[in-house]
């Protein structure tokens, strides 16, 4: 691996995943803000979907974004990436949904399919997350068992925002419950007992 990716990336500008309310900033979108009690617990693949929609919006044109703001976006989600009775639970619905959104606009989505069966090494999860976060592309992060990672919530998406290295394990910052979690993708990777995977659109 090249010293570069040693160091670590992240995507341009992690502060336009902010929201406002009133003396309150977070960041990325929370299901929790969802009015359906179904929404506010399987809502999360629709929020990431969101949050990761509202940081292109930002970055071409910025405004301040409040709560009524991200939930215009997370209700206009919902509708494409509805979850299944257990929730949206594979890379293929986040996939499909994304597409369908889009319909005829340009869109390139590119994924990491983790396959607990046959898994995929974690030298190519690090060279695809890299990637990704070099070109500005936040992912979006399926996670169905967390391992040993306590940081990390299962059966659930969150956004990754930034890869470094610390004594020779990887680490991710994620958006996750409106803030910023340090979380080992090391230990997450030899430790989980079940799928998950990485996607990004743009």
């Amino acid at each position: 691996m090249i010293e570069v990716r040693k160091m670590g990336t992240k995507i341009n500008n992690i502060d336009l995943f902010k929201v406002k309310d009133n003396q309150n900033t977070y960041y990325g979108f929370s299901q929790e803000w969802y009015k359906d009690e179904w929404q506010r617990r399987a809502g999360c693949g629709a929020t990431v979907a969101s949050s990761i929609i509202n940081y292109y919006n930002q970055r071409d044109n910025f405004k301040d974004v409040g709560i009524s703001d991200a939930l215009k976006i997370m209700e206009e989600l919902w509708n494409y990436l509805l979850p299944t009775e257990q929730g949206l639970n594979s890379i293929k619905l986040f996939h499909d949904g994304i597409k369908n959104y889009y319909e005829d606009r340009e869109v390139t989505i590119d994924y990491i399919n983790i396959d607990i069966k046959n898994k995929v090494s974690l030298e190519e999860i690090i060279e695809f997350i890299y990637k990704e976060l070099s070109e500005d592309r936040p992912l979006a992060f399926l996670n169905l068992c967390n391992g040993e990672e306590n940081n990390l919530d299962k059966w659930h998406w969150v956004v990754v925002v930034e890869m470094f290295e610390e004594n020779g394990e990887h680490f991710l910052n994620i958006i996750d419950d409106k803030e910023i979690i340090k979380i080992n993708l090391s230990l997450w990777y030899r430790t989980i007992k079940n799928d998950g995977g990485f996607i990004t659109f743009k």
